[in-house]
């Protein structure tokens, strides 16, 4: 019976071995299953980690590469930069000096400009007044010949007609038919001595009619105004700040310094055309 229950107790603990060792190997067939599949996901895990390590490596060095090239662009812009501030702070002073040479000729200008007209005033007054004493120089000279003029010819005339009469009463006494001659003698004296004092006289008031006209042409509403010639029209050379515009006292016309020349008349300025004409006058007049 003892043997039997130690028969029985072996057999029992043998089968809880048993048991024991069939639980365990099954355990340990988990944990080596576990086991691989750890090792799988691991070696997955390292094939990741080992992955992204590489990728990690390029993008680093695509981005030191990256910032590499941006460091050299920015020092290349930086240098451009600086070069083109250089240039335009030198262009800039080149042209701050430029504009002040300018200013300074354009002042220069100005200044010899306005020396220019003041002196081209002081030459007109100057012509003014010289003209105007000369006009009444000459007026008051032709004046004095007309008024001399008409003495000689009135006491001309009244010689004339003192011989005239004389002649007449000497043929008076001398009988009827010599009194109707000196009445013919005196009518045809009187009548030639009227004519030739008048005619003498009219020359003379028409020459100083023609300076009355003269003056009453001078009239600058009748001119040619500035604005409308731009040349000479004579020579017909263009107007510049040198070669001024000059009126004609007798037509109106504009011309140039060279085309204008003192009339002998009234010593006014005008042109060519009209001084010849005046000398022609002048001469016709003289002839008569």
């Amino acid at each position: 019976t003892a043997s039997a229950d130690i028969a029985a107790a072996v057999a029992s603990v043998s089968a809880l071995h048993e048991a024991k060792i069939t639980q365990l190997a099954l355990m340990l067939g988990d944990s080596q299953t576990q086991s691989a599949q750890l090792q799988t996901r691991l070696t997955e895990t390292e094939g990741i980690l080992a992955t992204t390590k590489s990728d990690a490596k390029a993008i680093k060095d695509a981005s030191k590469s990256m910032y590499t090239q941006f460091q050299q662009k920015m020092a290349a812009t930086e240098a451009t930069a600086a070069s083109q501030l250089v240039e335009a702070a030198t262009a800039i002073a080149a042209l701050k000096d430029k504009m002040t040479e300018m200013a300074a000729a354009s002042e220069k200008q100005r200044m010899a400009f306005d020396e220019a007209i003041k002196a081209q005033q002081a030459i007109a007054g100057r012509l003014t007044a010289e003209n105007t004493v000369l006009r009444e120089e000459y007026l008051g000279e032709l004046r004095d010949a007309i008024a001399a003029q008409q003495r000689g010819l009135e006491d001309a005339a009244d010689g004339h007609r003192a011989t005239s009469y004389k002649n007449a009463e000497t043929q008076t006494e001398a009988g009827e038919d010599g009194k109707e001659t000196a009445k013919t003698t005196k009518k045809s004296s009187a009548a030639s001595s009227k004519p030739y004092g008048a005619t003498a006289y009219d020359d003379a008031v028409s020459d100083f009619a023609m300076v009355d006209r003269d003056e009453a042409t001078d009239d600058q509403s009748r001119w040619k105004k500035d604005t409308d010639a731009t040349h000479c029209s004579a020579c017909h050379k263009e107007f510049t700040l040198t070669r001024r515009r000059h009126h004609c006292r007798r037509c109106g016309n504009i011309y140039c310094s060279d085309c204008i020349v003192k009339s002998k008349v009234d010593k006014e300025n005008v042109c060519c055309n009209c001084a010849r004409s005046e000398s022609v006058l002048v001469a016709n007049n003289a002839k008569k």
